[in-house]
């Protein structure tokens, strides 16, 4: 006996396989930039005082060093989520009526901001444990991401089998 998690049927409990996998793509596609735009929002402060960085992008893990002091530590750890889930939210915000027809869009959208929104609480307020346990926060971000994206597969799969009928 096998059980299909993702299937085309109107049934309650299971996903849309065309809507996973285009949700999926557009997640991989995005997840450089997006790591991109994290650390340009760490840069943004960093930048501001007069200060000098190194920023590291890679596909498991991106990093941004401030070449000296930053004198307002919270603003500069809160400011890459932050700028990440701005730009992730706003898109949804703004074209919400018009991404509807699209909804791997919308999952997209709204799973990685509220990754981000995840991962600027976890460098902000536990940043040393952030730091010290670098791979658990990995972890941690990953789980957060991966929750919300089954979550809003879910909403929408939901969604769209109301439209239907």
């Amino acid at each position: 006996m096998t059980y299909t998690l993702f299937s085309n049927k109107k049934t309650t409990g299971k996903f849309d396989n065309k809507l996973v996998m285009k949700s999926f793509f557009i997640l991989l596609v995005l997840a450089i930039p997006f790591n991109i735009i994290h650390e340009v929002g760490h840069a943004i402060p960093c930048y501001t005082e007069g200060k000098e960085f190194k920023m590291n992008i890679g596909l498991l893990g991106s990093s941004l060093n401030c070449l000296g002091d930053v004198d307002n530590k919270t603003i500069f750890r809160a400011s890459g989520g932050l700028l990440a889930f701005v730009v992730a939210l706003i898109p949804y915000v703004i074209l919400r009526k018009t991404i509807d027809r699209y909804p791997f869009v919308s999952i997209v959208l709204l799973s990685m901001a509220v990754s981000q929104l995840g991962n600027m609480i976890l460098e902000t307020m536990l940043y040393d444990n952030y730091i010290t346990n670098g791979f658990v926060s990995m972890i941690t971000i990953n789980v957060i991401q991966f929750g919300s994206f089954t979550y809003f597969v879910y909403y929408f799969t939901k969604k769209q089998e109301k439209r239907d009928d």
